[in-house]
């Protein structure tokens, strides 16, 4: 996201422990109780520098001391660009309805706002804001993040979603130990570190995990004129952009084990999807964890969609011309039918050739092959017969249902097309 938080300088602190302030100071107050080497030093020394924290009369700042539930929603709102004038006896009001108005918080989320606020509490109230200007991160971390956060087990549920999104964006690493120590009190100093980081993208860490198995895929992005990230479902190619991006895809976790698997599908697929006289066309869903392969007879045939003139026209383009697509789908790998299927549409694209498999192998034979190949091994020429002979059949729709190489593998065919179903290796 172009726009992000960083740009809003308006952000002020209150009350008693964050003193507010509109005016910017060009270096940061020197506290008596944060030392050159204090870890916080950096995060607390930038908000002072713009003026967002003054820190105590006597000059201190008290790093250590808890921060409450008001407090740090008003913060947080104010650092969205909100400044609110109360007109009752609770100045906190104003920035805490903003707060329910914008879905940072939700009604009722808070027994008290005058009570220390928690750890899980100070990120899921960050991550709620910061997902107002930035696209959360997909969820094919999620597991890996379960596994490696030593005191998972400890945050609410109604906070886990948000503990990993702040650990995605970076804006949170727990502790040198693995925990997060999600019940603890948030402290002045760990709410500057997250306002820091909300404020400040170059700051931030996010979690990777470069020793699990992963492969960079292509997401599609639309953007408006001021670089914001729009949903697909309101993008509109008169008014905004469209650009390809790469994310990383990680293995999906099955039984307490990366399938690592999947990966090398994914890898097999960006190698040839532009090999032949086919093409397939690759997308990858961030949050689903899904990608899929959708084939076209070549990409000059593909690319030419796209001079429809509305994104509805373009949609029945792309259904139109489609020979067939290949999916796979992470979230029932453990499925008898999971997580390799392949729906194709016998279309007039054949007619010229002797049978159906001839037009699909001239134009398709070299990306599928080494798919069939990684999956089936010594066994591979039993599944593409069967292949084969679902591409030629032209009678009632019938199946077939059978195991080759410790995999389940289904496929129901007729005149007019087949859907095949591949499992992982049992």
């Amino acid at each position: 996201m172009k726009k992000s938080i960083s740009l809003i300088l308006t952000v002020v602190l209150l009350l008693a422990s964050f003193s507010m302030t509109a005016t910017f100071a060009n270096s940061p107050k020197k506290f008596q109780d944060v030392t050159e080497n204090y870890w916080g030093k950096p995060f607390i020394d930038y908000l002072s520098s713009t003026g967002i924290i003054t820190g105590y009369p006597d000059g201190s700042f008290k790093p250590s001391a808890s921060v409450k539930v008001n407090e740090f929603i008003t913060m947080t709102i104010k650092a969205l660009g909100y400044n609110l004038e109360s007109k009752s006896t609770d100045w906190a009001k104003p920035y805490i309805d903003k707060a329910i108005e914008l879905g940072v918080i939700e009604n009722r989320e808070f027994n008290s706002y005058t009570v220390n606020i928690t750890r899980e509490q100070m990120v899921s109230v960050a991550a709620n804001a910061l997902a107002l200007t930035e696209v959360r991160i997909g969820n094919q971390l999620d597991l890996y993040l379960r596994n490696d956060i030593k005191d998972y087990h400890l945050i609410d549920n109604y906070y886990k979603q948000n503990v990993f999104e702040v650990y995605k964006w970076g804006l949170v690493s727990g502790f040198p130990d693995g925990t997060f120590k999600p019940k603890n009190t948030a402290t002045r100093a760990e709410a500057c570190v997250v306002l820091n980081k909300m404020m400040k993208p170059e700051t931030r860490s996010p979690y990777a995990k470069s020793d699990a198995p992963h492969v960079m895929m292509p997401i599609g992005v639309w953007y408006d004129a001021n670089g914001n990230i729009i949903p697909s479902d309101k993008a509109d190619n008169r008014f905004h952009t469209y650009k390809e991006e790469m994310s990383p895809m990680y293995a999906p976790i099955y039984n307490g084990k990366p399938v690592a698997e999947l990966v090398e599908v994914a890898k097999i697929l960006k190698q040839v999807h532009n090999n032949g006289k086919g093409y397939l066309m690759l997308g990858y869903d961030q949050f689903t964890q899904n990608f899929d392969a959708a084939a076209y007879q070549s990409k000059t045939f593909y690319d030419g969609i796209f001079d429809a003139p509305t994104l509805l026209d373009q949609s029945f383009l792309m259904a139109e011309r489609m020979d067939f697509s290949f999916k796979v789908d992470t979230l029932d790998i453990g499925s008898k039918y999971r997580p390799y299927n392949i729906t194709l549409w016998k279309s007039s694209h054949a007619d010229n050739y002797s049978s159906y498999s001839a037009f699909f192998m001239e134009r398709y034979g070299d990306q599928m092959k080494p798919i069939f190949q990684l999956l089936f091994e010594k066994e591979f020429d039993q599944a593409w017969a069967l292949l084969n002979k679902a591409l030629d059949y032209k009678g009632e729709r019938t199946g077939t249902e059978t195991i080759i190489n410790g995999r389940n593998f289904t496929i129901g065919y007729s005149s007019t097309g087949l859907t095949l179903s591949i499992s992982l290796k049992r």
